[in-house]
């Protein structure tokens, strides 16, 4: 029983064996890219080329796929650049790259809504600065009314008001500002 044991484990031992052998020899080297001075030089180009945003460095990579890669990319940011510059998307149709070309109608999209928004906030500032201006000039709180924005309604408020409290030497005039902490400073004027 003993020998058949061991027959047996010597067996498996050798079946084994041969199937490592057998997977060694059928196993394929990693097959590396080719690396040489050519090479190395053309991505060195292109990095520049990208970085500098110069579609002319392009043609001095021999490798003609990244050379004509590298003249893509360079003139789709160009081409990005002068869109959003201008915001003018039409720029972005010449661009070959479809990743590129979405990005490029993305960006000016995005800078046309924050120059939209930009627009938006100047003419609601100068709109707040008229309501402000009108309201010290007839010294009335109710032109600070017209203002959206609640604490430069109470600035108003309170450059109106305290000026009158001031002027008629009357505290109780101060109440009429809306905002505690305005009112206790409009109040320590008479202090």
């Amino acid at each position: 029983m003993k020998k058949l044991l061991a027959i047996s484990l010597l067996a498996i031992l050798s079946l084994s064996a041969c199937g490592l052998f057998e997977k060694e020899e059928n196993a394929q080297p990693e097959i590396l890219p080719e690396i040489n001075a050519d090479t190395l030089l053309d991505n060195q180009i292109y990095e520049n080329a990208v970085i500098e945003k110069d579609s002319g460095s392009c043609a001095k990579i021999l490798n003609e796929t990244k050379k004509k890669e590298c003249e893509n990319v360079v003139d789709a940011m160009n081409l990005t650049d002068k869109a959003v510059q201008k915001a003018d998307d039409s720029y972005c149709d010449n661009i070959k790259l479809e990743r590129y070309l979405e990005n490029c109608e993305e960006l000016v999209r995005a800078n046309a809504e924050r120059k939209e928004l930009n627009e938006k906030a100047e003419q609601k500032d100068k709109e707040n600065l008229n309501a402000e201006q009108e309201a010290v000039d007839n010294g009335d709180p109710v032109f600070c009314e017209k203002i959206t924005d609640e604490s430069r309604k109470n600035a108003c408020k309170y450059n109106v008001l305290a000026n009158q409290a001031i002027e008629k030497n009357d505290k109780t005039l101060c109440k009429n500002i809306g905002s505690e902490p305005l009112i206790a400073n409009c109040e320590k004027q008479f202090e």
